[in-house]
């Protein structure tokens, strides 16, 4: 055996693993600070997170079609959904009371200090407020607009279907014909 040979093919393999090696560690350097960033779009608010009003009420209104327009003469329907208010979040809060009384004069006098904090999780950048309740938005108001609302027994069940859907005030529901398009 020669022995320039073998360890010409040492010297080879031990190229071909050190190239290897710095790809492995290349690539494990590419996996962690390439998530970098991503981390700093999630402390600024990663949009999956975040309430999407309008996407909501999108969803809820093309429910509400779907539904609406499967009871019987209804035909084409539309609904528009209005809202009070965009929903409600509670964070949990801390909150301490302190009350010291001063009795060492004639008058004796009382201090009261209140704190109040969010309660947060996670560490350093990574803090989030703790929820505690999460309140969707209610439909304070609803609009039905469908072809077949020119019978009035047509009219009466899309009313009574949004009244049990959302459980609003009958006055705040409104259901109506297409207008015509001869006029």
């Amino acid at each position: 055996m020669d022995y320039n040979i073998i360890k010409e093919n040492i010297l080879n393999n031990n190229k071909k693993t050190k190239f290897i090696i710095f790809l492995i560690i290349g690539a494990i350097l590419f996996l962690a600070f390439g998530n970098f960033g991503k981390g700093e779009a999630d402390k600024n608010g990663n949009h999956e997170n975040i309430f999407d009003f309008e996407k909501y009420k999108n969803e809820l209104s093309r429910e509400a079609e779907e539904a609406l327009s499967q009871i019987k003469g209804a035909g084409t329907v539309e609904v528009v959904l209005s809202f009070e208010s965009r929903g409600k979040t509670v964070i949990a809060r801390n909150s301490q009371s302190k009350v010291q009384t001063d009795t060492g004069s004639v008058e004796s006098r009382e201090t009261k200090e209140n704190s109040d904090s969010v309660v947060v999780y996670g560490q350093g950048q990574n803090e989030t407020p703790y929820v505690t309740e999460e309140k969707l938005p209610v439909p304070s108001g609803v609009l039905v607009i469908a072809s077949g609302a020119d019978d009035e027994s047509v009219r009466l069940e899309l009313y009574e279907a949004v009244r049990a859907l959302y459980g609003i005030s009958s006055h705040r529901i409104k259901v109506t014909n297409f207008k015509n398009e001869n006029n």
